[in-house]
C-alpha cells in the first residue's frame, strides 16, 4: 500500500501513525527544505510504502488491492 503525508517527516510523527512496524528502511529525498522521506515497512505481513511530503500532488495514493 502507498499512503501520502502532507507534513514533513519527523521521528515523534511517524511513531504516532506507524508503531509496532517491522523491517522499516528510510530513503532521504530532500532535505534542503525540509525532511521529505520515503519510508517504507512491514505490518501484519503487508508491505507499505508511505512518503512524508508536504506538497499536495495528483498521484493515486492507497492503492488498494
Amino acid at each position: 500500500m502507498v499512503l501520502y503525508v502532507h507534513h514533513y517527516y519527523n521521528d515523534l510523527l511517524f511513531q504516532k501513525l506507524f508503531h509496532n512496524v517491522k523491517e522499516k528502511e528510510i530513503i532521504e529525498i530532500d532535505n534542503e527544505f525540509g525532511a521529505i522521506r520515503d519510508v517504507t515497512f512491514k505490518y501484519k505481513g503487508i508491505d507499505w510504502q508511505v512518503i512524508f511530503n508536504p506538497e499536495i500532488n495528483d498521484e493515486e495514493g492507497i492503492p488498494y488491492h
